[in-house]
């Protein structure tokens, strides 16, 4: 999945996500505009600066920007978390993207990475999050829907949802899980 322009907004727990997933290569770039941002807003140690430096390159490779975000981490004295809320962290990145998606292509490329994403990881939580997300693409954006009275749904709120407003509807789905998952303190709840 590449980035849009409406994923640019990329903080600390995006950055743990992607770590988890391994460094993707099209979010190297974002790991050196954050030590940029953070350098230039006055935080700034050796390993930082080494990881905004990092940005100046044509070509980011990979193992650099892991092996010094790792030390930024370390610097920054932040915890390990678990997998879980690595997990979350990513998804929290998907619906911050599909709240902001402009183009109906990339929402619905949004809604097929957070409603099939295979982790292995038992929470059920994270597991009813999916199985939303997946009763939403099966009800309201895969061939088979139509706005007429034949059309069957798996929950009763998808009758009032017609064809041309479940763009909307899925942004709205997608802001209210986004808040829920910036809340520090509801990770608590479900963890």
């Amino acid at each position: 999945m590449g980035i849009g322009k409406e994923c640019t907004a990329i903080d600390l727990k995006d950055l743990l996500a992607f770590a988890h997933k391994g460094f993707p290569l099209e979010h190297l770039r974002q790991f050196t505009d954050w030590a940029e941002n953070k350098v230039m807003y006055g935080y700034s140690n050796d390993n930082l600066l080494i990881l905004a430096s990092l940005g100046l390159d044509n070509i980011i490779d990979r193992y650099e920007v892991q092996s010094w975000f790792d030390r930024v981490i370390s610097d920054l004295n932040i915890p390990p978390q678990p997998t879980i809320i690595k997990i979350f962290y990513y998804h929290r990145y998907l619906f911050k993207c599909m709240m902001n998606a402009n183009d109906n292509n990339f929402l619905y490329e949004l809604l097929l990475e957070a409603s099939s994403y295979n982790w292995d990881v038992n929470n059920r939580s994270w597991y009813a999050i999916v199985d939303f997300l997946s009763e939403i693409r099966t009800n309201l954006f895969e061939d088979s829907y139509s706005d007429d009275e034949f059309t069957y749904f798996t929950r009763d709120i998808f009758y009032e949802i017609l064809k041309i407003g479940r763009e909307e509807y899925l942004r709205d789905v997608s802001k209210r899980l986004f808040k829920f998952l910036d809340n520090d303190d509801n990770y608590s709840l479900i963890t």
